[in-house]
């Protein structure tokens, strides 16, 4: 089943990818170098211990860039797991702003996404308008982060994948 889900989840960013060179964001064009987008996939599997309320580091992220869309997806977990997905400055300074104003959060793109089951979820989509979406208040390299909750550790073998899309100033 997790091969399946991951299968399906790169497919779908492979088409997402093909078909956005640029977008629009409240009447303004949105877009990179020459239209291009840019994707950084990860894939994390978990095989030496249980996670539970641990951050797990999915990709940098270059400073000053411009976030368009996410997918990620999260094998079954059982009963009562959760997750989070946020930035973190890649220096370990807490912030992910050079002036210190944004701190790192955990929660920033997902809240609470129940993973008993196996899911996909997406997040700082521009072309759905969420509020999240061409985040571009980091003026540091960041790292997309993932937060394992849940009353229990999660199993072993935890799989996540995705890709997180973003235009480069």
């Amino acid at each position: 089943m997790k091969k399946i889900i991951i299968a399906i989840t790169m497919v779908s960013c492979a088409v997402f990818a093909a078909d956005l060179k640029s977008v629009q964001l409240g009447g303004t064009q949105v877009q990179g170098d020459d239209g291009r987008i840019l994707a950084k996939y990860f894939n994390y599997v978990d095989t030496t211990t249980a996670m539970s309320n641990r951050v797990v580091d999915l990709c940098k992220i270059p400073a000053n860039s411009r976030i368009v869309k996410g997918v990620v997806a999260v094998s079954a977990q059982g009963a009562d797991q959760t997750f989070d997905v946020g930035l973190k400055g890649a220096d370990n300074s807490g912030y992910i702003s050079n002036d210190t104003n944004t701190a790192d959060s955990v929660d920033m793109f997902l809240d609470g996404i129940a993973c008993s089951n196996a899911v996909v979820d997406t997040f700082a989509d521009l072309e759905l308008g969420d509020s999240n979406a061409n985040y571009v208040g980091f003026s540091r390299e960041v790292l997309l982060t993932l937060k394992a909750l849940g009353t229990t550790p999660w199993s072993t073998n935890a799989t996540i994948s995705g890709v997180v899309y973003y235009i480069e100033p």
